[in-house]
């Protein structure tokens, strides 16, 4: 199942160097649809761009999509904290940060390149009052990867525990296999 997760575009998302991820209409998968790693043990570089799961996402599971979805599944400009800079891609289905989802998060370089979904907003999903980023894979609440790398790490992604806390505190690599619950755009 998908949500609706976004309608508004504030003046910001006007913003150049912004990224479109959280502006326009955005739906969301409600839950986990799989696990899978951000990069295999052999990655040479890290980052949502060089990641295998945000081709995993824009090839195979876009590709699983009905043809008359993909036809309005519009190109997002997505910009992504990558250790101590920023990375901007196009992708048609992507992962979110920390910042889309809790209003008061602000470590990921990232954070002041985008904003909370309107979804999370209307919750109030904080750091500290995270029950609305809690999701399940086949029925039990678990994990699930964001697309930022933490600040002064290269290949440590954000990820959402199962309290719906960002990380826990613990630094898990993006060779593990976690939750994937992508988003896109409809244009």
């Amino acid at each position: 199942n998908v949500r609706i997760a976004n309608i508004s575009t504030p003046s910001e998302c006007s913003t150049s160097g912004f990224s479109q991820t959280a502006c326009g209409f955005v739906l969301e998968f409600e839950d986990i649809i799989t696990e899978y790693a951000m990069y295999s043990q052999n990655a040479t570089e890290a980052g949502w761009p060089s990641s295998q799961a945000r081709t995993f996402l824009n090839e195979n599971i876009y590709n699983l999509l009905p043809s008359d979805l993909r036809s309005v599944i519009i190109d997002t400009k997505v910009i992504s904290g990558n250790g101590d800079k920023t990375s901007t891609t196009t992708d048609k289905i992507y992962l979110l940060t920390p910042q889309e989802i809790y209003s008061n998060f602000k470590s990921d370089l990232a954070g002041n390149l985008s904003r909370q979904l309107d979804y999370y907003s209307l919750k109030g999903v904080t750091t500290t009052n995270t029950n609305s980023a809690i999701k399940s894979y086949m029925g039990t609440v678990t994990y699930y990867w964001l697309r930022s790398i933490y600040q002064g790490f290269s290949d440590c992604f954000y990820y959402i525990t199962s309290d719906g806390k960002d990380y826990g505190g613990d630094i898990i690599p993006g060779v593990q296999s976690l939750g994937i619950s992508p988003v896109f755009r409809i244009g």
